[in-house]
This record gives structure tokens, sequence and C-alpha cells, in this order.
């Protein structure tokens, strides 16, 4: 029985099979083909910089569908987008399909591709799609000649300050917190304003090509050589420094002193003087933002690690030679706090720069703070209140919102202290940051606007007065990022008339 059954299928699969194998079903994986010219197959299609369209037909018993794909990957190994490149089809079985590929401009440094796979439901082909870049790496120029003057006549011709706030430090790209590109355009307009120095907060540790070798994206180190250079072309000073750069530094200085962390420091600062080292004296390097400091018992621990990295970071540059020989350099108090940088543990133990009269400490005041930076009520603590005005003529009669710490006085004596522990001593201060949020729904919004242009100009006046080089601190709320035009006029009016009505005492 069980070879009678065996027979008998055989015999049915030999009747049935030949009609199978007639079928007229399109579908049918069998005869499914795609054919495109071998050699777009094997070299693909390159598209110019300025992009544009461009086809090629692909021959097919079917319909055909597209998909696109990065072919390239980030430094993470993860896909690039890709949303550059569109592709369409058009045609039919008998004429063939007319694969059209479409390409944006490519605006970046660097070369990019893309992967157009053309496919039906078995059967796929795949054409590379290539863009080059119409970016040139500049040749750096000459080294220009560095100025050996001290840090004190260094100090008396930067009369006023300005940062790009929010920008060339964002992790995950210049436009990632939503402010344009740098354009040579928007560094005129801060000139035209009346500021002659721009600090420059960079992230490096998120450009990183080999996180083993800590190799910066040399893309990213000609971008930010390019800003540089804007500034410095219009007679003006630059400050750049490591930022925040996700916490990598900063974050971890109160925590044990790390070799790994002290080895990314020296790296980094290698190679960043090293591409900038042609400046003159219109550079300086700040080798941190705002190290992190404990209150508690590791309060200590905090400021040896502070003072461990900047040491680094000022022999690392020293290394480099040339005109980072004379370099003026700028470290930052604990917290960048002024209150902080004139304690024992700081001062007498800061770090050692192997070339006289050439350094900078460097501190951040936004004090009254639920004035300066509160976002919110009850953000910090219950019965936290954003203040709206500040100043004796600008307090509004009955209001909770007038901010009645930190006045004028106050603002005075801070800075005093900075010039009585550094200034007098030969050590200029970089005021690296100095701003009051814009607080549109304040009412009176006269009374507000009022209370940021005093505030501004007394912080400017003050700091000035006491030997400090005020830089504001602006991420596009006062000033248009595109052509450098003042949005909130009366609040750079404010720290110009600071400038005019003070002298720096050097």
């Amino acid at each position: 029985m069980k070879i009678f059954k065996k027979l008998y299928l055989l015999l049915s699969l030999a009747v049935v099979l030949p009609f199978a194998s007639c079928s007229d079903d399109d579908n049918d994986s069998r005869f499914e083909t795609i054919d495109i010219p071998s050699e777009l197959l094997a070299e693909g299609i390159a598209v110019e910089p300025a992009g544009g369209t461009t086809s090629f037909v692909a021959k097919s018993s079917v319909p055909v569908q597209t998909r696109i794909e990065s072919a390239d990957v980030d430094k993470d190994g993860n896909p690039t987008d890709a949303s550059w490149l569109t592709a369409s089809v058009s045609g039919n079985i008998a004429s063939g399909y007319t694969v059209t590929v479409a390409a944006e401009p490519n605006e970046g440094k660097t070369a990019r591709s893309a992967k157009v796979h053309v496919f039906a439901q078995n059967v796929a082909r795949t054409v590379l799609v290539k863009q080059t870049s119409a970016y040139v790496v500049p040749e750096p120029g000459p080294d220009a000649t560095i100025k050996d003057i001290s840090a004190i006549d260094l100090a008396k011709l930067m009369t006023t300050g300005v940062n790009i706030g929010n920008t060339m430090e964002v992790p995950s790209g210049e436009t990632g917190w939503g402010n344009p590109k740098v354009n040579q355009e928007y560094i005129k307009g801060l000139k035209a304003l009346g500021f002659n120095a721009v600090r420059v907060p960079c992230a490096w540790d998120s450009h990183v090509t080999d996180k083993n070798k800590n190799t910066i994206d040399p893309d990213w180190l000609a971008r930010v050589d390019e800003v540089v250079g804007w500034i410095v072309a219009e007679g003006m000073y630059a400050i750049v420094n490591i930022h925040w750069d996700g916490g990598w530094l900063e974050n971890n200085v109160q925590n044990a002193y790390s070799e790994e962390i002290n080895k990314k420091q020296h790296d980094y600062w290698t190679q960043i003087a090293a591409q900038l080292k042609r400046y003159d004296e219109h550079l300086l390097f700040a080798g941190m933002n705002e190290p992190g400091y404990n209150t508690d018992a590791q309060a200590e621990q905090s400021v040896q690690n502070i003072i461990k990295y900047q040491q680094t970071f000022i022999n690392a540059v020293r290394a480099t030679g040339g005109n980072n020989s004379l370099r003026h350099l700028i470290v930052q108090a604990p917290s960048t706090n002024i209150d902080l940088s004139v304690k024992d543990n700081y001062i007498k133990h800061m770090p050692v720069d192997p070339v006289s009269g050439k350094l900078f400490v460097e501190v951040h005041f936004y004090d009254p703070s639920d004035f300066t930076i509160l976002e919110k009520d009850n953000d910090w603590f219950q019965g936290s209140r954003v203040k709206w005005f500040w100043g004796a003529a600008n307090l509004v009669a009955g209001s909770d919102r007038n901010s009645t710490g930190h006045d004028e006085n106050s603002v005075a004596t801070q800075f005093a202290k900075m010039k009585s522990a550094y200034a007098d001593k030969g050590i200029p201060v970089i005021l690296g940051e100095y701003a009051t949020s814009i607080r549109s729904n304040a009412t009176p919004l006269d009374k507000h606007e009022a209370s940021r242009a005093l505030w501004n100009e007394v912080v400017t006046r003050e700091a000035r007065k006491n030997g400090c080089i005020p830089f504001y601190w602006e991420t596009g709320g006062d000033i248009n990022r595109t052509d450098g035009k003042a949005k909130c006029q009366y609040a750079i009016d404010g720290i110009m008339r600071g400038v005019q009505a003070s002298t720096y005492p050097f």
C-alpha cells in the first residue's frame, strides 16, 4: 500500500507541473527581471554639488518601486540622513521604467552618498548616487606675528564682548538648538553694534571621529577656524573654549581625578591649539567653561581636580609652540563663581603658566538669579518667583515681581573682590557670561525692559571699573543671528552706556 501511494503522488505531480510552468501570472518570481546598465551598477551616478536631477532606465518585466537608503554612517556607526535625495518612477513594462533621482545642493563640507534601490516583489537592483561638496578647506595663511604683551595690557584693548551662545557648543551640531549657522555678515553686525570681542563657546567631544585616539573631526576644526578668522578679520578679539560639551569635563570635576578625562583635555587642546596656532594676540584660549564644584566634604577634591585639568590645558597649548608660546590663556574659577574664586583653596593654588603675565581668570555673573535666569515660578523650589523688575527706579509699587536682592551696590561689591584678588596682582578677569532673560509676559513691559537695560549697564560698568572684561551671553533673543542687528536695542544700549560710564583701571 505504501508503494502504491508514492507512485500515485509522483504521477499527479507529473501532470500538474507542466501546467504550472505555463502560468501567465506576472507576479511569479521566476519571471521578474530588472535590467539596469552594468556600468551604473558598478560605478553609480555622480551628481554636482549644486544638486539637480538625473535619470536612468530600468527594463523590467513587472512594475518597479524605489527606496532611498543612506550609504554613509556617522561617527557612532549610525546611518546618516538621506533626505537630500529623492527618486521617482515613470514608464511601463513595454517602454521601460525611467527612474529620476533629484539631489539637493550639498552645503556641507564633505561628500555624501546614498543608495537607490529599484525593486519588485522578489528582485532588486541598487544604484549608488554620489555627491561631492563644493567646499574647499582653505590653506592656512602664514602665522601672524603675535605681540609679547601682558594680559593686563591686552585687557585694556578689549572694551566689551559678546557670546555666540547656543550655537557652536551644541552637541548635536551648530543648528541643533534653533540658531542658524554663524555667517560673516553676523560677525560684521556685532562689530557695528559696538562689540570688539567675541566669545565662541565650542563643543569638541561630540565632533570626535576616533574615540580611541580622541581625534577631532578636521572639518569641525576648520569650521571653528573659519569663524575665528571672520572675527579676527574685523579687528576683534576671539575667545575659543571647551564649553559644556555634554558635560564630559565640567560635570566630572566633582568626582575622583580621572586619567581618561585628563587625556581628553590634553588631546583636544593639542589639536585645537595646533589648528589655530597662526593667529596673533587677537585669539585667546579658555580651558573650561563652568567647572563643577561640590560644597560638601568633596569640595577640596573639586578644586584640586579643576587645577589639575587646567594645568593640562596650559601645558598642552604651550607644547604646540609658535604663537601659542605667547598665547593668552584663561582659567576658570570653581563654578565660575566670584565668591569661590577668591577663596584660598583656589587662588593660592592656581595652575602655573611657564610664560609670565599671560594668564586671565574667568568668572560668570547672574545675580540676582530670580531676575536673570529663573524660568518659571516654583521652578527651583516651592515659593520661588520669577522677578521682572530690577533697580530702584524700575520697581513697581505693590508688585510681587520686584527683585530687591543684589542691587547696584551689591554688584559693585562683587566685582571689587575680583579687582583686589586678581587684577591688582596682574591677572585681569574675563567676565565670560552675564545676561538677563527676556520676560515677554511682564506687565508693565516697559518697566521690565528698563530693568534689563539698567542691569546690563550696571554690570558692564562695574566689571570694567574693576579690571574685568565683560562678555554678554546672547543666544539670539537680543541680536538677529543672520545680520547681527539688534532685536532688543534697549538691551544693547544698556551695555554700551556701561562701557561709556567706565574706565579700565590699568
